[in-house]
This record gives C-alpha cells, structure tokens and sequence, in this order.
C-alpha cells in the first residue's frame, strides 16, 4: 500500500516549501519568524499542560471509582438486607468522608 501513496511527501514537502516562500514574500521573514519561534515555544507548553491535566484526571477517575465502587457495596448491602434481613448496616463505610 505503501508504493500507492510515496509520492505524497515529495509533494507535501514542495507544497509546504511554496507555501512558506509566498508566506515570507506577503509577511516579511520577521513576522515568519516570529511565528515559528512561537509555535516552538508554545510546543513544550501545550505537552507539560496535557501531561498534568492527564495526571489530574486519572487522580479524579480513581477517586470516581473508589466511590462508585462504595455506592456499589451499599447498594448490594441494602439488597441483601431487604431480601434476607439477616445482615446489619455498615454505616461506618458508607458515611466515612473522603
């Protein structure tokens, strides 16, 4: 599949080559300049936020199921008791905060 599709990057590169020579003939170099410093720079900032928002959100899906996993428990717990009647409540485990 591959030999189908080789000749897109010898385009792409000529067509990104065209597009950055017109680019810097309407904008002037400073201003391309100016932009590429400023992807570069914003590159490394945009990875360190998705690395901390990533780890803040697999903190929040843990706590998410630890409680979902309790609500569970009380859940099966109150079945049992409406069924059998035999077993007490576990209000310590249910109404421990977090």
């Amino acid at each position: 599949m591959f030999w189908m599709y080789n000749y897109w990057f010898p385009l792409a590169i000529f067509k990104l080559f065209l597009a950055g020579s017109y680019l810097t003939q309407l904008l002037g170099w400073q201003a391309v300049l100016a932009g590429l410093s400023s992807a570069v720079f914003i590159i490394p900032l945009s990875h360190f936020m998705s690395r901390k928002y990533a780890k803040i959100q697999f903190g929040l899906m843990s706590f998410r199921d630890a409680k979902t996993h309790l609500l569970t428990e009380a859940l099966q717990g109150m079945r049992q008791i409406k069924y059998s009647g035999t077993d007490p409540v576990p209000h310590a485990s249910i109404l421990k905060p977090y």
